[in-house]
């Protein structure tokens, strides 16, 4: 009779690892299951997509996080007359997508019935688990009011990020833009002395027409001067209402260094300037209605460095980079791109990867240097003077006066620079930049454990080379 308690156990630890083991086979077919499904899917986008290779996948949704089917995904090679295929594929039902794509970098664009296409650039292959949000493309209307009454002939500008739309009103005062991303944006209207601007105007809500209603504006007049106070013509002086706002205004100053910005609310602004050969002033603050004389700006030249890139036979190089960096007066360090050239201030941070770094071949120790915008006439001719052109030439005004250098890039060639040059305030200096065809490198960025690790710059002589990606490829 004692040996029936024995017994028991072992048929229990006999039933207990049947069940487990019935646990394990099953969880093992599971597992088989997934990862063969995953296999299949795999290799099916890649036989939709023409090829075979290291994958860019992820998903697509929408501002509240729904995915968005059918939505079309084309990658196309970031290098100029790199070639090759450009493959495309659509999402499934969940908003997903896959395709095979090989070595980088890839620029990737998303578009969809209904939705505002986005771009994504400098993707590395493989580059799984994207995930994209994609705005809505609807209508804003509303009407325009002057003492409770339909207002025509009102001039209306919409900031929608990426640009400016205008309209006018109707007779009725009626007004509408289409094809508006979803979100909030900024509106100003403006007819003669009168104004209105909303900073806060929401699309995709209610979808209700709005009422813009008018109030009583002045003129703000003004003068743009040198520091011997000559005039400065074609300089462009910039209104905000705030630092970043999203809807400023432009002006250009006349022969006489003058400039006006009509229709002006009564409030607190910042106004700053820039003109080609100067640095850009300033922001300064102002408050409408002006009172006593005319603003005045004052801009300080900048100093300018003119050149040629070559190969290493001496044949100009069209089409390449230009960035400039080094060290201004009192020691700041200098960091100018065309990406910066169109910005309004004066200075403003250069970021790469996680921390704002200097870009360049003079290392300096502060983590977050300052960059210092170009003055120019636009942001359109700043990014154009950053380019050679046929002859491999360039030219850069409006410098920081310092101890310069500058590097250039192109797809085809080594990233290279001139020597260091000490350039004065108003004046000028000639280099000439050789480059060396180079060759590519690719690899990963991991710790110690062997994780990837993203955003880590590799560096080649002081520059920038490459930044990894979130596998820590990089190329």
């Amino acid at each position: 009779m004692k040996r029936l308690p024995a017994l028991a156990r072992a048929a229990a630890a006999i039933l207990l690892g049947i069940v487990l083991g019935l646990g394990l086979v099953r969880a093992r077919r599971s597992w088989l299951r997934h990862h063969r499904d995953r296999r299949s899917a795999t290799a099916s986008a890649a036989n939709r997509d023409g090829g075979t290779g290291p994958l860019i996948a992820g998903r697509i949704l929408d501002r509240q996080g729904r995915p968005i089917a059918a939505a079309k995904i084309a990658l196309s090679p970031e290098r100029r007359g790199s070639g090759g295929e450009s493959p495309e594929t659509v999402t499934d039902a969940k908003g997903r997508f896959s395709v095979a794509a090989g070595p980088g970098p890839w620029r990737l664009t998303v578009s969809a019935a209904g939705f505002r296409s986005r771009q994504v650039r400098a993707i590395e292959a493989p580059a799984e688990g994207i995930e994209l949000e994609l705005l809505r493309s609807l209508s804003l209307s509303g009407v325009v009011r002057s003492g409770g009454k339909p207002a025509a002939g009102v001039t209306l500008e919409l900031s929608t990020g990426d640009a400016v739309r205008t309209a006018r009103s109707g007779p009725d005062g009626a007004f509408g833009f289409d094809e508006v991303a979803e979100g909030a944006h900024a509106l100003r209207a403006t007819r003669g002395d009168q104004a209105a601007y909303l900073d806060q105007v929401v699309v995709g809500g209610a979808g209700a027409p709005i009422t813009v209603e008018l109030a009583r504006a002045g003129g703000l007049i003004g003068r743009l001067r040198d520091q011997a106070g000559g005039a400065i013509a074609g300089g462009e002086v910039t209104l905000a209402e705030a630092a970043a706002a999203p809807l400023p205004r432009r002006a250009k100053s006349g022969a006489d260094g003058s400039f006006v910005f009509p229709s002006v609310l009564p409030g607190s602004y910042l106004v700053s300037a820039r003109a080609p050969g100067y640095l850009a002033g300033e922001a300064r603050t102002v408050r409408m209605p002006q009172k006593g004389p005319a603003l005045s700006l004052e801009l300080e030249r900048g100093a300018t460095v003119v050149g040629q890139v070559v190969d290493e036979a001496g044949n100009p190089v069209r089409g390449a980079m230009l960035e400039v960096s080094g060290e201004g007066q009192g020691g700041a360090p200098i960091a100018v791109s065309a990406e910066l050239a169109g910005a309004p201030s004066s200075a403003r941070v250069e970021t790469s990867g996680e921390l704002g770094v200097m870009r360049g071949p003079i290392p300096f120790p502060p983590a977050m240097p300052l960059a210092f915008a170009p003055a120019q006439a636009s942001a359109g001719a700043a990014e154009k003077s950053f380019v050679t052109d046929a002859h491999g030439a360039f030219a850069l005004a409006g410098l920081p006066p310092g101890k310069l250098v500058v590097a250039a890039s192109h797809p085809d060639f080594a990233r290279g620079a001139c020597d260091p040059i000490e350039v004065a305030a108003g004046g000028r200096a000639t280099v000439r930049i050789v480059l060396q065809h180079g060759r590519e490198i690719s690899g990963r960025v991991v710790d110690e454990r062997g994780d990837p690790l993203s955003g880590a710059e590799l560096l080649g002589n002081g520059l920038t080379l490459a930044v990894s990606g979130a596998g820590g490829e990089f190329r």
